[in-house]
């Protein structure tokens, strides 16, 4: 004979039952005529076929409670799985939060664009313009063409290494022929007074380029003994073009 005033400890735990028997009721049809069931942090999800447009079939109710405990980037793979369908960042941000997922950051949706990039880096999620999905949705040729974050960087990387050669090679290219020039002004400027020394930028800015280019060729003339370092970065006529002055 049933109790008609059950305990309130057992009418909650018998209500938490038959709301779980229900899940499970829901999980089995939807799970019918498929190969097999997904699980993710303990629940189980039944598995999608491939589609291509990310529509899985009809979506799961999930348990009250079903986030509580659990990282943002674990309820976002929750949350698609059970929804069945491409969400956007909005999307999945309201439906976390009405889930119970806490959180005393001001910009919660900040964290769940963060959660989504990290686990689209890792594979785990797929972006497209107008949502996200599961890889598990999708046939091979549509996951192997959904680029990660590490292939972005790669990509990104790699056009800044091209820049910078294309730079550097433009650079040469653009530095030789003032370099040539400049040699015989910088001469001449340390010649009409031998009697003082020359910044680096001094002299870069009588030759109107850049200190850079202006040490470069300052080492060339060095290295042909016809500038010293007096001191460090400080520059004046060598010797040998002193005494040649003086004999002419």
């Amino acid at each position: 004979m049933a109790n008609d005033n059950p305990n309130p400890a057992v009418a909650y735990v018998e209500g938490r039952i038959a709301a779980w028997q229900a899940v499970l009721s829901t999980l089995k049809s939807a799970m019918a005529g498929e190969a097999g069931g997904k699980t993710i942090d303990g629940i189980d999800l039944a598995s999608a076929g491939a589609t291509q447009n990310g529509n899985v079939g009809l979506p799961i109710d999930l348990p009250e409670g079903a986030f509580l405990g659990k990282s943002v980037p674990a309820c976002v793979k929750l949350y698609l799985s059970a929804a069945r369908k491409k969400k956007t960042v909005k999307e999945i941000t309201v439906a976390l939060r009405e889930g119970g997922v806490e959180s005393t950051s001001g910009k919660f949706e900040n964290i769940v664009t963060s959660s989504l990039n990290r686990l689209k880096i890792a594979g785990e999620v797929i972006r497209f313009k107008d949502g996200w999905g599961l890889p598990e949705w999708y046939p091979a040729h549509i996951r192997a063409s959904a680029p990660t974050g590490s292939a972005k960087r790669a990509r990104k990387k790699g056009k800044k290494s091209e820049r910078k050669h294309s730079t550097k090679s433009s650079l040469v290219t653009s530095e030789q022929p003032v370099s040539v020039k400049a040699t015989d002004r910088i001469v001449e400027l340390l010649r009409a007074k031998p009697e003082r020394e020359f910044s680096a930028v001094e002299i870069a800015q009588h030759l109107g380029v850049g200190v850079s280019v202006a040490n470069m060729v300052l080492g060339q003339l060095r290295k042909a003994s016809k500038v010293k370092m007096s001191a460090p970065g400080m520059f004046a006529i060598a010797r040998p073009q002193l005494m040649a002055v003086a004999q002419a």
